[in-house]
């Protein structure tokens, strides 16, 4: 023990501080063990993370550590509750490091290391384990990152992240319920306005709901979530389908009037031709002036409602 501490006190002292060499995913072999092993977890479990950073080559064994004079720093986060553990650098040839932390971090440094008569220097590895307990979320389920690891001069995806699901039960009736209660809003608003619509559509949805209650009460939470995700996206598609078929419907009857219209025009047109020299002729010019306005009116409607069906803004067709 009495030789690592010389050592690197003499490591220490030597010469001036060199910059430090960016470091990137190729100069680290990371090996990661979660315990237990899960595909998801719910909050308040405990977990276990051991991290260990391995050089990819002889020459990282170097890199790894800092420059004479100038350690590297490594910082560990993680997003476990309670968390605590310890830090280890294995030093090639040299008895290890250590030190027990708490908390939500830790940073130590790593040193230029070398035992010239041996032959050994850099480091051999560096690890991290620790406990804690999986936080709460919001979302039915999110992937967090339990442990993230950067090191001083390295490249933001040198070394990755330990992530893991959490799932939240409540959150997941929630959100089953909240698709239920929309898949019936667009129905009953469909039907309250007596828009035409394919039956298949809600029956499709409505299969897929059962299948992800099945899934969720049979605890496959990943399997549930994605079949979630298909079913927002298809009743959103049959909330578009529903405001478009509102409006198409809307944009045919002020058609339909349109056309009408025009004909009562020419028809009252002729009418006038008629009565031109008459007392009557000029009430029936009024008359005629007063529809043609509101028929000009009601093209300039159909032609916005037009634009707003082009450009898929159906609620604001109607």
């Amino acid at each position: 023990m009495r030789f690592l501490a010389a050592a690197l006190l003499m490591l220490a002292l030597i010469g001036s501080a060199g910059a430090l060499e960016t470091l990137y995913a190729n100069n680290f072999s990371i090996e990661v063990r979660v315990s237990p092993e899960k595909d998801y977890f719910f909050a308040g479990d405990d977990v276990q993370i051991t991290y260990t950073i391995y050089p990819k080559t002889t020459a990282d064994k170097v890199k790894l550590g800092g420059e004479q004079g100038n350690p590297r720093s490594y910082d560990f986060k993680t997003s476990l509750l309670e968390a605590k553990g310890i830090w280890k650098i294995q030093y090639s040839g040299a008895p290890y490091k250590s030190e027990d932390f708490k908390g939500s971090s830790v940073s130590f440094e790593v040193l230029y290391f070398s035992i010239p008569e041996q032959g050994k220097e850099g480091v051999d590895y560096i690890s991290v384990n620790l406990t804690g307990k999986v936080p709460e979320t919001n979302l039915r389920i999110k992937e967090i990152d339990a442990l993230f690891a950067t090191a001083e001069e390295a490249a933001k995806d040198a070394l990755k992240p330990v992530t893991i699901r959490v799932v939240n039960k409540t959150a997941f009736l929630a959100d089953l319920n909240s698709l239920k209660n929309k898949m019936s809003e667009v129905r009953n608003k469909l039907e309250s306005e007596g828009v035409k619509y394919d039956e298949k559509e809600f029956q499709n949805v409505g299969d897929l709901l059962s299948s992800a209650e099945k899934d969720l009460g049979a605890g496959n939470y990943l399997a549930a979530d994605e079949k979630l995700r298909k079913l927002e996206e298809k009743i959103l598609n049959l909330t578009n389908l529903a405001d478009k078929l509102r409006a198409e419907e809307v944009y045919g009857k002020l058609s339909e009037v349109m056309n009408n219209l025009s004909i009562k025009l020419e028809e009252l047109q002729i009418l006038i031709q008629g009565l031109r020299g008459t007392e009557n002729f000029t009430n029936f010019s009024s008359s005629y002036a007063t529809l043609k306005s509101s028929a000009d009116g009601l093209k300039i409607k159909l032609q916005a409602i037009r634009d707003y069906l082009e450009q898929e803004k159906f609620t604001k067709a109607y």
